[in-house]
């Protein structure tokens, strides 16, 4: 079988899965909690936005975390100061993102 439906979810790599495994079965404090655990969780979580930003030349206070693409669409969509241009063939989060925008006054453009 051939799976062609990566663009919704992809087979995680193994070496990622160990490390996602090892993470969290050490480190597995609230990074916004005080405590050690937390301090522990929010050590690991600033060294990798260190990394991811140094990968993209960003400073890592532009790196977010979301918990999925509709929230980070949407993060990104609301955060604009001026016209959108997108496609009518766009993702649902994107298309009614950009509608509830227009209706708010923001100029859209489909391509």
């Amino acid at each position: 079988m051939i799976y062609l439906d990566h663009n919704a979810t992809t087979p995680i790599d193994a070496r990622v899965l160990q490390e996602i495994c090892q993470v969290e079965q050490s480190i597995w404090g609230n990074p916004s909690s005080s405590h050690v655990f937390g301090q522990k969780a929010r050590s690991i979580l600033d060294q990798t936005k260190r990394e991811i930003a140094s990968f993209f030349s960003v400073f890592p206070e532009e790196v977010f975390f979301t918990s999925c693409a509709t929230e980070g669409l949407n993060t990104i969509l609301r955060s604009t100061k001026g016209h959108i241009i997108t496609s009518s063939l766009e993702h649902e989060a994107v298309f009614q993102t950009a509608k509830a925008l227009e209706r708010e006054g923001v100029p859209l453009t489909f391509l």
